[in-house]
């Protein structure tokens, strides 16, 4: 049997089990923080949907790519696998495009800061959907992060560019991030491939996304 992607990673990096959770979503934060700043140097170039299409197209063939590593047969007769799909229909195309449209409107540094909001809606539907228990130290680094976008928010002497309805754009990303995360932790309690859960989720969504560019520009992007 193949190993798991998780399975992989502690083989190679031989940390302990309880270090390892933990240097991957700081290793995920600061690649999520670096494609901002990317995506950023794009707009410069095209449009949110032709960035968007790039993103998505370019991820999903990273993943068919690397499917054949961790892939077993079982996977496609699993009957999470309508769910998995379901994700793809909300993310990446929809907190994609509502991402960069924040990036291009507000800026890296402030959609980035409110891109980290997706904690409160992850430790509220960890809650809610996956009966998750909220201890003290989740409450406290929620509250920390829910602080730190409140003074982000609060209006100084400098001059705004941006209506205040835009903060609502990386937030509603933030937002749909976190449920397909919820959703994709009951899917990963069967099959247990993160991969394989963003092979179907980013196979699903690409081909909207090229539809949607296709509405929005009339023409499928060139080089």
């Amino acid at each position: 049997m193949p190993l798991t992607f998780y399975e992989t990673i502690k083989n190679v990096t031989s940390m302990p089990d309880l270090l390892l959770p933990v240097a991957l979503a700081l290793l995920a934060a600061a690649l999520f923080a670096f494609g901002n700043q990317c995506s950023r140097i794009a707009l410069r170039y095209t449009d949110p949907q032709t960035a968007t299409l790039f993103q998505i197209g370019v991820s999903t063939a990273l993943y068919w790519l690397t499917a054949p590593f961790y892939l077993e047969l079982h996977f496609w007769t699993s009957p999470v696998l309508p769910l998995l799909a379901v994700i793809g229909l909300f993310r990446p195309l929809l907190s994609a495009n509502l991402g960069m449209a924040g990036t291009r409107i507000l800026g890296p540094t402030i959609s980035s800061t409110l891109a980290a909001t997706a904690p409160l809606f992850s430790v509220a539907l960890g809650v809610l959907l996956l009966t998750e228990t909220l201890t003290w130290e989740v409450a406290l680094g929620t509250a920390g992060i829910t602080l730190a976008v409140m003074v982000l928010s609060w209006q100084r002497n400098t001059v705004r560019s941006w209506p205040l309805i835009a903060l609502l754009l990386p937030i509603s990303a933030a937002l749909l991030r976190s449920l397909a995360h919820a959703l994709a932790k009951i899917g990963l309690e069967s099959i247990p491939s993160p991969i394989f859960v963003a092979l179907i989720a980013y196979s699903v969504s690409f081909p909207l996304a090229l539809a949607n560019n296709l509405r929005v520009n009339g023409r499928v992007p060139r080089n």
